[in-house]
């Protein structure tokens, strides 16, 4: 032995090994400094640590053997074999401890912009580190259920759980549409089954149940975690506390114990904040209570008035509840009172700094949409997204909104970012349908195979692919498509409605009729007859039965109202540009104007009140009025909409003035500036060319109507007229004649076939 220690001393393997040692210290300083700098997993300073800690037999085995005394041994076979099974042992071992940990960036810094215009710089978490979960209602043991701890809980833990940037939470107050695809509420318990389905629905990683018992003035919980996919328990624990903020409380820290690991929190991130949960909506029991009991009422019972008493209750106990003035205003607007609402929504921004960022960014953005700066909505959107990347209400609300701006094209990069930040499951089909309406059919059938072999099993109920082939006029495949699915589910509604719009394309009306009629009859909730009877709307206007089609409408507004606030009504106006054309080609302009008028007493704004009557001006053409409210007009659509609405503007009124070829110019700058033509301007841009001049053009412009609408009467209409205008009147005879026949029970005083037979007697002379 003695011998062995004098030849590690003549070979100097201390001071050498003591020189390892130190570059190992340097390394592992280097690597933290630069793991920290660039936000790398923190793990990466654990692996290589423990891989020089493992290696240092083999390192006291090559020192010895490399500071060998002259004429000794050469390193040998052993030292070999020994080396290269350390380095084994320690590559194998590791890779075993560290197989499930993520090794990837953990966080990323991104400039943002706020609503003021101001740029920050963020440090925000990377996707792979972030987690999306639903929170259900929590089931009572016995007894009755209090609405306090059985939805507001759930609801208070998502608010607390998401003040942790890496996570994103649908409560139970939210998922009321997902309930009632299952023929479920929200109040009554359900089976294990439904919630893990509806997780899955969700495309949530994890959810999280609840049963409660109240014991000697104690809420005692016995909270569990599951996996969304295989319903795997991740964790249980049985929560004790006093009161339902301290329950909350313990409810987040119970899941950070679980689930938020140290991986997740090195990274320092500039936004984690811990608000405790008495702080996030109110420290004021009867507050909470009349607001979880408003929120109930009018979420989910459609007791409107019921639920405002209640919310007016919470702000009158704590005029400080910022989230109870939202969820008042919402009510306000949803039963039409304009003026309420926007009174409520400047009330919930007197208190909003001191909540998480992620309320204060909900409730900044609504507060903007309610008072039409659309500019400053959309930027805090934006900024949420970006701050929240795996937060799906920021992408929903861009994609819904930039569409409507014209700017479709933004609304397919939000949706890729979102596809980018692991929403795939959310947004694959969402941006194959946005590609599919831009006409670029090739790149949307690519979106949803990857939507296919990502969810095979939601890809063969999704209509989507069908929907893409309507558009591009492959209607015998749609046809083909929806049928494939409808022999897995025969009673489908909206399969039979499907295929009867395929039919319609196709020509097949009376077909069309039929399969809407056997939607119907499969029809199981009122949703689901309201959405047959919307596309029987349009089915009567597009023949010219615009009698048909309003007392069908009628009856859906009627059947809506059970489930839809009433607003739904009052807005439908501005969304659908069909309804409008309904009451120009039926002949009830003084109708339209009665409903514009009620629109504008509702609202009693005065964005609102120059926005109807522009509507209306441009739909009678009313040049004069175009001009006399036309600068103030143009200066409110620039201020709360910005350039590209003020553009879509502009060129409908260069339309309906007949200035063509100013019309085609902005036309250009809107192209060059949105990348595409905004189908949702319809025909204008052929109407323009014709109106030109440009007749090559104009028929070149109508193909993509043509194509996914080749038997619409007033597309027949229209390049008949072009044809006429080209003086080829064979080929005019021939789309007019065409129109006639679809509208051979058009009533009588319908004005694209009163049209139309004017046309052809005046081509007769």
């Amino acid at each position: 032995m003695s011998q062995f220690i004098d030849q590690i001393k003549e070979r100097k393997v201390i001071p050498y090994f003591i020189t390892y040692l130190g570059g190992c210290w340097a390394i592992i300083q280097l690597l933290d400094w630069y793991i920290e700098r660039n936000m790398f997993s923190p793990y990466w300073t654990q692996l290589v640590f423990y891989f020089l800690v493992i290696l240092i037999p083999a390192v006291i085995v090559i020192l010895f053997a490399v500071n060998k005394q002259k004429g000794e041994p050469k390193f040998g076979r052993f030292q070999y074999s020994f080396v290269g099974i350390n380095i084994l042992v320690a590559l194998v071992s590791l890779g075993f401890i560290y197989k499930q940990k993520p090794m990837v960036r953990i966080a990323e810094k991104v400039l943002v912009v706020n609503e003021e215009g101001k740029e920050l710089e963020r440090i925000i978490p990377a996707a792979e580190f972030t987690k999306r979960m639903v929170i259900f209602p929590f089931d009572p043991k016995e007894g009755i259920a209090d609405n306090n701890i059985r939805i507001g809980v759930p609801f208070l833990a998502a608010i607390d759980i998401e003040q942790n940037p890496t996570q994103f939470v649908s409560s139970a107050i939210n998922l009321k549409s997902r309930y009632s695809k299952y023929n479920r509420d929200i109040t009554e318990n359900v089976p294990f089954s439904v919630k893990k389905q509806i997780a899955i629905d969700t495309y949530s990683d994890l959810f999280i149940t609840g049963e409660y018992q109240t014991e000697n003035d104690k809420i005692i919980l016995d909270l569990k975690c599951y996996t969304s996919k295989d319903g795997r328990e991740l964790f249980q624990d049985k929560i004790e506390a006093n009161d339902l903020f301290e329950l909350t409380d313990k409810i987040t820290a119970t899941y950070t114990l679980n689930l938020y690991t140290a991986d997740h929190i090195n990274s320092n991130f500039e936004t984690f904040q811990d608000l405790p949960a008495n702080s996030l909506v109110t420290n004021n029991l009867e507050a909470f209570t009349s607001f979880i009991n408003g929120a109930i009422l009018g979420e989910h019972d459609s007791k409107y008035a019921e639920s405002i008493q209640e919310l007016k209750k919470s702000l009158a106990t704590d005029p400080n509840c910022a989230e109870c003035a939202v969820a008042l205003s919402n009510l306000y607007m949803a039963v039409n009172n304009g003026p309420q609402s926007i009174e409520m929504a400047s009330q919930s921004m007197n208190n909003v700094e001191v909540l998480s960022e992620r309320q204060q960014l909900r409730i900044k953005a609504g507060y903007y949409l309610r008072n039409s700066e659309m500019n400053k909505a959309l930027t805090l959107f934006e900024m949420w997204r970006q701050l929240y990347p795996n937060n799906l209400e920021p992408y929903a609300n861009l994609i819904q909104f930039y569409p409507m701006m014209g700017e479709t094209q933004k609304a397919i990069e939000v949706g890729k970012d979102a596809v980018a930040n692991g929403l795939k499951g959310s947004f694959l089909l969402t941006i194959a349908n946005l590609l599919a309406n831009e006409n670029k059919f090739e790149e949307a059938e690519n979106y949803f195979f990857k939507f296919q072999e990502e969810f095979p099993e939601k890809a063969s109920e999704s209509t989507s692919l069908g929907n893409i082939y309507n558009k591009q006029g492959r209607f015998d495949e749609a046809i083909a498509f929806y049928q494939k699915i409808e022999l897995l589910r025969p009673k489908d509604y909206n399969i039979k409605k499907l295929i009867g719009i395929a039919q319609g394309k196709k020509g097949n009306v009376d077909q069309e009729y039929n399969l809407y009629m056997d939607a119907l009859e499969a029809s199981i909730r009122v949703q689901d007859s309201v959405a047959v009877y919307r596309q029987l709307e349009d089915y009567y206007s597009r023949l010219g039965r615009t009698n048909d089609a309003f007392e069908v409408m009628n009856l859906r507004y009627k059947l809506q109202s059970s489930y839809l606030p009433p607003v739904a009504e009052a807005i439908e106006i501005f969304q659908n540009p069909a309804l409008l054309n309904r009451y120009k080609n039926g002949g009830r302009l003084e109708a339209l104007k009665t409903r514009l008028n009620n629109t504008k007493a509702i609202f009693n704004d005065p964005a609102m009140v120059q926005i109807v009557d522009m509507v209306y001006y441009q739909l009678t053409e009313d040049i004069d009025q175009i001009e006399n409210n036309y600068n103030e007009m143009s200066s409110f659509i620039l201020a709360k909409s910005g350039e590209t609405q003020k553009l879509i503007f502009d060129i409908s009124i260069a339309k309906v003035k007949n200035e063509f070829s100013k019309a085609l110019q902005l036309i250009d700058q809107l192209e060059e500036k949105v990348g595409s033509y905004p189908k949702d301007l319809g025909t204008i841009k052929p109407l323009c060319l014709m109106g030109a001049g440009q007749y090559k053009e104009a028929l070149d412009a109508y193909q993509p109507y043509l194509l996914e609408s080749p038997n619409d009467p007033q597309i027949l209409q229209e390049l008949g007229n072009l044809h006429l205008e080209m003086n080829e009147t064979k080929q005019a005879k021939q789309y007019f004649d065409s129109a006639l026949e679809f509208l051979k029970d058009a009533d009588a005083d319908y004005k694209i076939k009163k049209d139309i037979e004017n046309k052809l007697a005046l081509m007769n002379i």
